[in-house]
């Protein structure tokens, strides 16, 4: 008998040795009364009770043991239908349990699996044949059960789309590195486009400048620079905010001394501030005249001006403007000639500047809303209804932080943006979120040519 079962090690499976093993200690524990302690000690029969061996001769039945409803034991995963029976069947389970080899060779004989290829008598066992002991195996896993789940395995990446992915790891290093830690002034700062630009950049990591006229609360207009500084704070930002009136010089050069000892350097420019008078001649005074040209085109000149010597020790320095595209339609200047020719004063500027200061590696770009922006200015104008037809600040602010963040500025220097053709080229393209009113269609900006304009 035990020749015979010695035979079985011939198996390769770890699976259908561990059967061998348990078949010789259940037959070894039969013989146990003609045995001393001892010899069943070293049969590996100490945990076998006279109660179990009883009833491995069939006198009891081994779920009704106490050990056995003290401490369940899990039936192993068996197919075919006698093993379905066996679990279905609380008398059989201590049958099923302690013969597994006469179980195994009836299944082999009905599949007609006999004769003496191992492989064939897995495959009767059930279990797939393992490999060497210590090394890589099946693991004892059924035939025909699921596959142990794997996580999907990464497809090999082609030497071009490597290349792209390692720009795009450039791009994104490049980005912080432009705005984290970098000093940029933004005039106009206290509410609207300015104090939009404000709260993108800082989210960005850059330390932002708040320059404005509005220190204290406008009975009119909403907003002030140390709101705007308290809002940056809110988002883990780093804010000096300091009254400002762009026309007074002595005002712009006490504020850069300010900027240079609390951060000392300057990385960037945004003129942001600006007038608005859409009137024809006759209804144009001259003081007006000259606020317009004081706030917005004498005022851009001076800053460059005073911040220069401060721009050219920055490693990536740039100005930007709100100042549109130059479009000599006469449409466009018909009835508001003054305003009209501070504008285009600012973009002339840039064109200039850009060619002056690109030996000197300062990039200099005007940007331009092309549909209208929800600020005080617009509200002036058109009141609610242009409000409704209008897009949030943050669609405004959003191109002025992907202006910053190209990789090369000076390679498009000079140039006057669009908003949208700036977001289109950073990969924006779904613009109907940034509508106050999604359902209407926003209204054209000034200066530009397609579409129902503020006109």
């Amino acid at each position: 008998m035990a020749a015979r079962l010695r035979c079985r090690a011939r198996l390769r499976s770890r699976y259908a040795r561990r059967l061998l093993r348990s078949a010789l200690r259940g037959h070894a524990a039969a013989a146990a009364p003609e045995l001393g302690r001892a010899r069943r000690r070293a049969a590996g029969c100490l945990r076998r009770s006279g109660s179990e061996l009883a009833a491995e001769r069939g006198r009891v039945r081994t779920h009704e043991l106490p050990s056995a409803r003290a401490r369940p034991r899990r039936a192993r995963t068996r197919s075919g239908a006698d093993a379905a029976r066996a679990l279905r069947d609380p008398a059989r389970q201590g049958h099923a349990r302690l013969d597994p080899l006469r179980r195994a060779r009836a299944r082999e004989r009905a599949r007609g699996q006999g004769g003496r290829d191992p492989v064939a008598r897995c495959r009767a066992f059930g279990v797939r044949r393992g490999g060497r002991r210590g090394g890589r195996s099946g693991g004892g896993r059924a035939l025909g059960a699921a596959p142990h789940p794997r996580l999907p395995r990464r497809r090999a990446r082609s030497g071009r789309e490597e290349e792209r992915a390692e720009e795009r790891r450039e791009e994104g290093r490049r980005e912080v590195s432009a705005l984290r830690d970098a000093v940029i002034w933004i005039t106009g700062a206290s509410r609207g486009i300015g104090r939009a630009i404000a709260l993108d950049l800082a989210a960005q990591g850059a330390r932002v400048v708040l320059l404005a006229k509005s220190e204290r609360p406008h009975p009119k207009l909403e907003g002030t620079i140390g709101e705007t500084a308290r809002a940056v704070e809110a988002l883990g930002g780093t804010a000096l905010p300091i009254k400002l009136d762009v026309r007074e010089e002595h005002e712009i050069e006490a504020a850069l001394a300010r900027t240079l000892e609390t951060f000392g350097r300057l990385d960037g420019l945004i003129h942001n501030a600006g007038a608005i008078h859409l009137a024809p001649l006759a209804e144009t005074p001259l003081r007006r005249f000259d606020l317009l040209h004081e706030v917005n085109a004498r005022a851009a000149f001076a800053l460059s001006q005073i911040c220069l010597p401060a721009l050219q020790r920055a490693p990536r320095a740039q100005m930007l403007f709100l100042a549109p595209p130059i479009d000599l339609a006469a449409h466009w200047i018909e009835g508001r000639i003054a305003y009209t020719m501070s504008k285009y004063g600012v973009s002339l500027l840039v064109r200039g500047l850009a060619e002056e200061l690109r030996s000197q590696r300062i990039a200099v770009h005007a940007l331009w809303p092309a549909r209208t922006i929800a600020t005080a200015a617009v509200q002036m104008l058109g009141g609610e209804e242009w409000m409704r037809r209008s897009r949030r600040p943050a669609f405004f602010a959003e191109a002025v932080r992907a202006l910053f963040l190209r990789p090369d500025p000076l390679a498009t220097s000079g140039r006057c943006y669009l908003d949208e053709e700036v977001l289109r080229e950073a990969g924006v393209h779904d613009f109907r979120r940034y509508a106050v009113d999604p359902t209407l269609e926003p209204l054209h900006d000034l200066y530009v040519a397609d579409g129902p304009s503020i006109t």
